[in-house]
């Protein structure tokens, strides 16, 4: 169910839509049961109803053989159905009549002319225009086809915000992947506010952040993750083989971060867009952005630590070569996160409620490693 929920929003509002409770036409619904009380039940017979009510409550019926009990579910209690059994003006529409009187008496004489039904559970503007049209009342039926298109609205607005708030807060718990995010639509955006607001106060009660990874690395790896000289011409001459530099980080942070396995881990990168050490993380960053596109469960979020109009940053982008998409308009996560640096990186893992504070220049390879270190299968005790 999860995957086609991801694939779509539109079976999403399909579903909504079932259960929205206008139905334009009428409908003849039968129902029937089986009742044997009074009469000798064939042996063989599924149910017999001489059981105490008291004891049963019209839920269960004993079969006449081997002694199971079974339940059945009725869709009208018996006692209606035998109020409706002694009625004479109620007419089973399923029986086939076998002469003229009889397809009168059930359906009405072919001359009398058939009024316009609206279904007993249809709102009641659309109820009210109907009966205003069986009238002839075309005005009155005007007027509440106003309120029935006023209706229809509501009902249109609330389908939207629903499937809105859903397809947001499934792609927060991560069950809809960053690449098929449709809940981003403008479309949506009306929900935006309190789905943000909801977002950020479950951040702020998150655990204590863990911030100095780096200690647990040597003073040369250090060097080659997060010195200045490491994105600069002299890093050329410092910079080892990167499996080799993987398989070192690895095997450092392994004993001192837990694992989730494939749980989602957030990756958030703060920045002031044109600043130098800024411009320099974002290609870094970018390398992060498209290793997500291969991992369902890691999401790369970019937010500029002042805002920026949609244009500015999409000349930014094109100026830096960048394609990871920011969050541009002013808003509370640097304070929620505790991200005070420009550039800094912070690693949300909702499974643990910890988030990992980067703070200044990173290789991405550094980056990549801390997710695949808390995204290894084995399970921590």
């Amino acid at each position: 169910m999860r995957s086609i929920l991801r694939s779509s929003p539109y079976l999403l509002v399909t579903c909504i839509c079932m259960l929205v409770p206008v139905s334009l036409y009428a409908e003849a619904a039968t129902r029937t049961s089986v009742r044997a009380e009074g009469k000798p039940v064939p042996r063989g017979t599924l149910f017999k109803t001489e059981n105490p009510k008291e004891m049963f409550n019209q839920k269960v019926a004993e079969t006449d053989r081997y002694g199971i009990v079974m339940l059945r579910g009725w869709q009208e209690e018996p006692e209606q159905l035998d109020e409706k059994k002694k009625d004479p003006k109620v007419i089973d529409e399923n029986k086939i009549p076998e002469s003229a009187e009889e397809i009168e008496a059930m359906f009405g004489s072919p001359d009398e002319p058939e009024p316009l039904k609206a279904h007993e559970d249809a709102p009641r503007p659309f109820k009210a225009m109907m009966a205003a049209l069986n009238l002839g009342n075309d005005q009155l039926a005007y007027e509440y086809s106003k309120k029935w298109v006023a209706y229809l609205d509501k009902i249109e607005k609330a389908t939207t915000d629903v499937t809105g708030l859903t397809g947001k807060v499934m792609r927060h718990k991560g069950v809809l992947a960053a690449d098929n995010d449709w809940s981003k639509d403008k479309t949506y955006s009306r929900v935006d506010g309190i789905v943000n607001k909801n977002i950020e106060e479950e951040l702020k009660a998150e655990g204590v952040p863990v911030t100095n990874l780096l200690a647990y690395l040597d003073k040369d790896l250090k060097a080659q993750i997060s010195s200045t000289e490491a994105f600069e011409g002299e890093g050329e001459e410092l910079f080892h083989d990167e499996n080799e530099l993987r398989a070192k980080v690895n095997a450092a942070l392994k004993a001192k971060l837990p694992a989730v396995g494939n749980k989602r881990v957030d990756v958030y990168f703060f920045f002031q867009p044109g600043k130098k050490y800024s411009n320099v993380m974002a290609k870094e960053v970018e390398q992060i952005y498209r290793a997500s596109k291969k991992n369902k469960q890691l999401n790369v979020i970019a937010v500029t630590q002042r805002p920026v109009s949609k244009e500015d940053y999409a000349g930014y982008s094109y100026s830096v070569g960048t394609t990871f998409p920011a969050i541009t308009k002013e808003t509370r996560l640097p304070e929620i996160f505790g991200a005070t640096n420009s550039p800094e990186v912070v690693i949300h893992v909702p499974a643990l409620n910890k988030r990992i504070n980067e703070k200044g220049l990173r290789k991405a390879f550094y980056i990549e490693e801390v997710v695949n270190v808390l995204q290894r299968e084995e399970v921590s005790s």
